[in-house]
């Protein structure tokens, strides 16, 4: 579970690296160069800028397939296969601000031993400095041996880059840092850099400047209101091995270069904590249940929870490649009302249940009660038999978002099966394969 794919991984590196020659259409260039050992780690994304990164996608997806999910901004155009991540950047940007011109970027290609497309050393070095700082806030330390190098032979392009970007005074002030080697002393300055990026940007364009962070924003608003990763749930009596479950797809998820937001039961948004771990629960019919009253009062409360963690909570992790995963989720009131101290009778929960957010997919695990209760024995053999009972009338009501999966398999077809439902999921969100 969760192994790189090198056969794949390889297959994507020859054909992006087709795709940079000399003489392909349309012309692309692949980003990092790789000097004094500075290697692609095992799963590392591709990074890649074309004059048409339409055409060069669509031709990426002719050698190697749909990928589970292409999400476009105005500066990244990403696509997220089962093996890897492959990334088009069409600008160099920041919130639709430019901090390195397309034209000069391919007026100084380089062609590598390799026979392979890249930018100048200059560029390469600019665009780590840049990307890193603007978006995150960050110098990554693995990139200095590239300042160096390209500081040592290409100086003037680099001051050129600063200076256009950001003016004179603070193009030499970035200049100054990184001749003595200190390019993460700008990350102390990261907030003036972003203004003089968006004013000297106004000054130079000021009609294209608006009309692009604008843009930027729109694009932005347009995925948290219909964010592009999936919602995904998973319901299983104890036993069911919901946990082992979650931490394969966490983990075949991130050789896509997905991250998961974990969740227990409910997003907890009154809580201090904003996620909660599932634990292990000796007893979970050990106390009393709460009377009508207040039963009917927590499961108002536990929609507006709901409702404010999707509203809030699932549209940014989601929006920002991440797929939300919770570890059971209300329905599972259903199945067991004791283990949440609910008191009242099953009707209003359904009624309420109604009105709460959905998940894309809702992975419902069941299988022989005998297997199941020999993992553990938090409740009685009877108990868990009517559990499973009551799990497979829910997946049964929920339709199409729920997929049965049979717990007593092995971990690995158990997980591969659990991922066939995520893959569902990202097909019906937002720019999915299907």
């Amino acid at each position: 579970m969760g192994e790189v794919d090198s056969e794949k991984r390889d297959k994507a590196n020859q054909a992006l690296e087709g795709l940079c020659r000399e003489d392909a259409e349309p012309k692309a260039l692949l980003l990092r160069h790789i000097i004094c050992g500075l290697e692609r780690r095992e799963l590392s994304d591709w990074d890649l800028t074309a004059d048409c990164v339409e055409s060069a996608g669509s031709e990426v997806e002719k050698i190697l397939g749909r990928p589970w999910l292409t999400l476009k901004r105005q500066y990244v155009h990403q696509r997220f296969f089962p093996w890897g991540q492959v990334d088009f950047l069409p600008r160099f940007v920041w919130h639709g601000l430019p901090y390195l011109q397309m034209e000069r970027l391919f007026d100084r290609v380089e062609l590598g031993g390799d026979g392979v497309s890249r930018p100048c050393l200059a560029h390469d070095a600019w665009i780590l400095w840049m990307t890193g700082m603007l978006w995150g806030g960050t110098f990554n330390s693995r990139y200095q041996i590239v300042m160096r190098e390209a500081m040592r032979s290409d100086e003037r392009e680099l001051r050129r880059c600063a200076v256009r970007a950001f003016g004179r005074a603070w193009g030499e002030q970035l200049m100054a840092w990184q001749r003595v080697g200190k390019e993460a002393e700008a990350l102390r300055f990261t907030s003036n850099l972003r203004r003089v990026l968006f004013w000297h940007s106004v000054r130079k364009t000021p009609l294209r400047t608006l009309f692009s962070w604008v843009g930027h924003w729109l694009t932005e608003l347009k995925h948290h209101l219909f964010p592009p990763f999936p919602w995904v749930a998973v319901l299983g009596p104890d036993g069911s091995g919901k946990s082992s479950v979650i931490n394969g797809i966490q983990e075949q998820l991130k050789t896509m270069r997905v991250g998961v937001r974990l969740m227990h039961w409910r997003p907890n948004v009154f809580s201090k904590k904003k996620e909660v771990a599932a634990g292990v629960v000796s007893n979970p019919h050990g106390q009393k249940a709460h009377g009508s009253v207040t039963s009917f009062a927590k499961l108002v409360m536990l929609m507006v929870d709901w409702w404010l963690g999707f509203l809030f909570a699932s549209r940014h992790a989601r929006a920002k490649a991440q797929v939300w995963v919770s570890d059971r989720y209300y329905n599972d009131l259903l199945v067991d009302p004791i283990r949440y101290r609910y008191g009242a009778s099953l009707w209003p929960a359904r009624l309420i249940f109604r009105l709460c957010p959905k998940p894309d997919k809702v992975i419902v695990l069941t299988g022989d009660p005998e297997v199941i209760h020999a993992r553990k024995q938090e409740v009685t053999f009877e108990e868990l038999e009517r559990q499973l009972d009551a799990y497979e009338k829910v997946a049964a009501n929920l339709g199409q978002r729920a997929v049965l999966v049979d717990a007593g398999a092995p971990l690995e077809v158990v997980v591969k099966n659990g991922m066939d439902a995520v893959k569902a999921a990202f097909k019906n969100r937002p720019g999915g394969w299907g």
